[in-house]
């Protein structure tokens, strides 16, 4: 199934950032560009990350997220460990640390970590400083910042936030697939399931791409029927008007208005930088 790309707009300005959220119904937007002036651009890429390691602190204590490959919190194996920031960087991300069978680690997965404005890591806030795109919003009003390192597969599942997300790729790629608000009727309306304890995340537990081909992580875990009964409500909430997806590499930026549902893979051992704002 090929699902539609999300509108690229290259360098939109903060003006016409404000006019199309204050829309009707605004859609996600891939912005290239918006962030070519932030040292991060250049001082955190691979192959070892030593600029980012730096500013962030090699022994820094961060929270690390763990799931099976290919599955994400919603797994009742997931769990999250405080470990420094090298070790994790060298154990998860880089793989330095040998292992007999890799394919049988979790994916570790540093999410949403509150660094970027933290008075202990000055220079991981001057590498990448807040753009003025975070008060396009109606009310002009910045929630939060943060900062997502991980390998190749680390997953969040489909889930929607109360707050408009710009999302940078700041180093390697990654996937994300949007869905609008909903509410949706007939078989798209599996996906927007939810439970009492996480209202706002779909029970889907894998990542789109793995069910709509079949060979990603973490199908091997759903018998035939439930993955058929996945990958049928897949693509007909494919199908929805707005649904698309979203391919990012170094330098790009994702918007996703508020409400919108969302999941993200990551392609690569990649780093990302996130704004929520209303």
């Amino acid at each position: 199934m090929r699902i539609p790309p999300a509108r690229t707009i290259p360098s939109l300005s903060v003006s016409a950032l404000r006019a199309h959220l204050a829309g009707a119904a605004p859609r996600p937007l891939v912005l290239p560009g918006l962030v070519a002036h932030w040292a991060a651009s250049t001082e955190w890429q691979r192959p070892e990350f030593g600029a980012l390691r730096t500013q962030v602190g090699e022994h820094a204590a961060v929270d690390v997220e763990l799931a099976p490959r290919g599955r994400g919190y919603l797994d009742p194996a997931w769990a999250r460990h405080t470990m420094g920031f090298g070790l994790f960087l060298d154990a998860f991300v880089l793989h330095k640390i040998p292992a007999a069978d890799r394919a049988s680690l979790p994916v570790g997965y540093l999410a949403q970590a509150d660094l970027l404005d933290s008075p202990s890591a000055p220079e991981l806030a001057a590498a990448a400083p807040p753009l003025e795109h975070y008060a396009a919003g109606p009310r002009g009003d910045v929630y939060r910042r943060n900062l997502w390192v991980g390998p190749a597969g680390s997953f969040t599942p489909f889930h929607r936030d109360p707050n408009i997300g710009l999302y940078t790729q700041v180093a390697g790629s990654k996937v994300f697939h949007l869905l609008p608000p909903g509410p949706a009727s007939g078989p798209a309306a599996v996906v927007f399931e939810t439970s009492r304890k996480r209202e706002n995340t779909s029970l889907l537990p894998v990542a789109v791409g793995a069910l709509l081909d079949g060979t990603g992580e973490g199908v091997e875990g759903l018998d035939t029927a439930e993955q058929n009964r996945w990958r049928e409500a897949l693509r007909a909430a494919f199908e929805l008007d707005g649904a698309c997806e979203a391919r990012l590499g170094p330098g790009d930026s994702l918007l996703i208005p508020e409400g919108w549902w969302h999941s993200a893979v990551g392609l690569d051992a990649g780093v990302g930088v996130n704004a929520w704002f209303k």
